[in-house]
């Protein structure tokens, strides 16, 4: 006779001794983590100059925002450069240099 009785987390009591729950847990929270790109010098330069040159002539930007969770996409004008801060502010918001992975020109 077969017993069809659920043998709940008793099954998996043989996985849990060989990794602990916490490992499992990073690894699952490390897999849903977004990957900082590394920029080239070439490409953080071309940053630079649109950012100034955004800021200076008053033109609207779109820009990539790194996030651990998800990268944020956003535009507007440059409104205030902060070398103090190493951070610009768009929209008045303010982002940090070291976070911002793409920008281009909204062309009207």
């Amino acid at each position: 006779m077969h017993n069809n009785e659920d043998r709940g987390m008793m099954k998996w009591q043989a996985f849990h001794s060989v990794i602990s729950e916490d490992e499992i847990n990073k690894s699952i929270k490390n897999r849903c983590l977004n990957e900082k790109p590394d920029l080239s010098e070439d490409q953080i330069s071309e940053i630079e100059n649109i950012i100034v040159d955004a800021f200076n002539n008053k033109k609207e930007v779109v820009i990539t925002v790194y996030s651990k969770i998800k990268n944020i996409i956003d535009k507007g004008f440059v409104t205030k450069l902060d070398p103090m801060h190493k951070a610009i502010y768009l929209n008045k918001k303010m982002i940090p240099f070291n976070n911002i992975i793409k920008i281009d020109y909204i062309e009207n």
